[in-house]
């Protein structure tokens, strides 16, 4: 009997050790680790792939925002914004993030923000800044990312209504739409739209002014 019990919990414990090295998670956290910047890249794949189920992963993810290989950083960001709320302590990485050097490390931070952090507040100064961006696709992103937080992102009114004007029509309908989503709290944006809705060329640019206009003034 002592034979028995003694295999049996070998046995068990050899199934623990079998089941965490063939555990996607865990096999993924422990390639983030590797000096082959291939292997980090394709981790961080992996974690995107696996989404809210690699929750266990973030402080993992949150560490290699600091990797020095801007392709790394560039699909880490994009798996902490597939893991989505669970993520939300990786929000001040990915709010430094911003700032990062590789287009492509912030556009993802800024599309990360929208869906991670819990009301915008540790995030909303840093997005308006942000949409100065030299990339139109980030100023895009973040003008989107924006108008997720509702009237909570009212402090980023001003620099919505000055990308009303931007070089790209992506950027100035998303900015429309965003002080849609902020609401009355966006007043300050009405003669800007008005102006917009009266003289702008591109019918859904102007749309999208319009329906801003009607929102913030009714409330609805």
């Amino acid at each position: 009997m002592r034979n028995l019990a003694f295999v049996c919990i070998a046995l068990a414990a050899g199934c623990g050790k079998n089941v965490e090295q063939t555990d996607p998670v865990e096999r993924a956290r422990a390639a983030l680790q590797s000096p082959d910047p291939g292997a980090r890249r394709a981790a961080a794949i992996e974690l995107k792939e696996l989404g809210t189920a690699a929750k266990a992963a973030v402080p993992d993810l949150t560490t290699a925002l600091a990797d020095r290989d801007d392709g790394v950083r560039a699909q880490v960001v994009v798996a902490l914004w597939a893991v989505g709320r669970d993520a939300r302590d990786a929000v001040p990485a990915l709010v430094a993030a911003l700032k990062d050097k590789s287009r492509d490390v912030r556009l993802g931070a800024a599309g990360a923000l929208g869906e991670i952090a819990p009301d915008g507040a540790e995030c909303v100064p840093a997005l308006a800044v942000a949409l100065k961006d030299k990339d139109a696709a980030v100023r895009h992103t973040v003008a989107k990312s924006l108008g997720r937080f509702g009237p909570s992102a009212k402090d980023a009114v001003p620099a919505l209504t000055g990308v009303l004007t931007d070089t790209d029509k992506t950027v100035r309908m998303a900015a429309a739409y965003s002080l849609a989503d902020i609401g009355p709290d966006a007043k300050a944006a009405v003669p800007r739209l008005k102006e917009i809705a009266a003289k702008e060329r591109d019918g859904n640019i102007r749309g999208a002014a319009l329906n801003a206009l009607q929102r913030i003034e009714d409330g609805h």
